[in-house]
């Protein structure tokens, strides 16, 4: 029995149909391209062109043609991240972002300021005392931590943060501020001002910061111009301070970072909602907490 003709030519008419939406389908598929990112959860992905899409999960995917385009990636309460890709066929271009926070301000309570800024460790014992000969002896917890041959009248002294370095200030005509290691019984002068007031050091005493008739920073050419109680380090190198102005609408402040890494001074926020004069500074992990007369403030960053 012969075929109905018709019957071919629809069979084949349907067979090339299939074909060729089989191929459209696979040249679409093979035509897509993949942007896939991981960043902290939750953020939004935005691609011109193509769509936005909101993830709950740190690993996060969008499909669209092959192409150039711009993809934006946003989060709240963080600064937005922006880049460039050109995509092939089948190709997959993948992102790891971490988001900057955006520095804000906000006060603390006075029981949590209160913790903050009178958190204290426990202090050594350390006292000068008359040695027969003239000798003066430097006493750290009941041991000798050096001599001095001629003594020292008018003087301050200080433990500073590794628990072992000891800082004597002193007094005559022109101040002299010394260095001393207890356990080497070593001592070194680094210092010489008309009048030396205070002095503050990394806790690693790599860098130190002196009051004097200017805020130096040892071992650099470095002048700041902000009192000790308005800064203080973070690590071995970093040091927060705020500087404020006078303006004629009200008082502006400064929160800084100098890094001694790099040597470089960074300005991380400003605000002119704080009323009065800061009184102290406590550096944290991205966060600088300040004393005023009004209450405790935290800059996170």
């Amino acid at each position: 029995m012969l075929e109905d003709p018709k019957k071919k030519v629809t069979v084949l008419l349907i067979a090339i149909t299939a074909l060729v939406i089989l191929f459209l389908v696979g040249m679409r598929f093979i035509n897509k391209a993949t942007v896939k990112v991981t960043a902290q959860a939750p953020y939004a992905i935005s691609i011109e062109g193509v769509g936005q899409k909101s993830c709950s999960v740190d690993t996060c995917k969008m499909s669209m043609e092959k192409g150039n385009y711009t993809v934006s990636l946003q989060k709240s309460g963080y600064k937005y991240i922006e880049f460039n890709v050109s995509l092939g066929r089948l190709e997959t271009f993948e992102k790891e972002a971490e988001f900057e926070l955006i520095p804000y301000m906000a006060f603390l309570t006075q029981e949590e300021g209160e913790k903050i800024f009178n958190e204290s460790g426990e202090s050594a014992e350390v006292y000068l005392d008359q040695e027969e000969g003239h000798k003066q002896a430097l006493y750290l917890d009941g041991e000798v931590a050096a001599y001095f041959n001629v003594p020292v009248e008018d003087f301050d002294l200080s433990l500073l943060g590794d628990g072992k370095t000891i800082a004597l200030i002193g007094h005559s005509d022109t101040d002299s501020l010394y260095l001393i290691d207890s356990e080497e019984k070593s001592r070194k002068k680094v210092f010489e001002d008309d009048n030396i007031f205070e002095i503050e050091c990394s806790p690693g005493v790599e860098w130190c910061v002196v009051q004097g008739s200017e805020v130096t920073v040892l071992n650099s050419d470095r002048k700041l111009s902000v009192p000790l109680s308005h800064l203080d380090f973070y690590g071995d190198t970093l040091l927060y301070f705020v500087s404020q102005d006078s303006t004629e609408t009200g008082l502006v402040s400064y929160v800084q970072v100098l890094n001694f890494e790099t040597m470089e001074e960074k300005n991380i926020f400003t605000s002119s909602e704080i009323s009065t004069n800061i009184e102290q500074v406590k550096a944290s992990d991205r966060v600088v907490y300040l004393r005023t007369a009004d209450g405790y403030l935290a800059v996170k960053f």
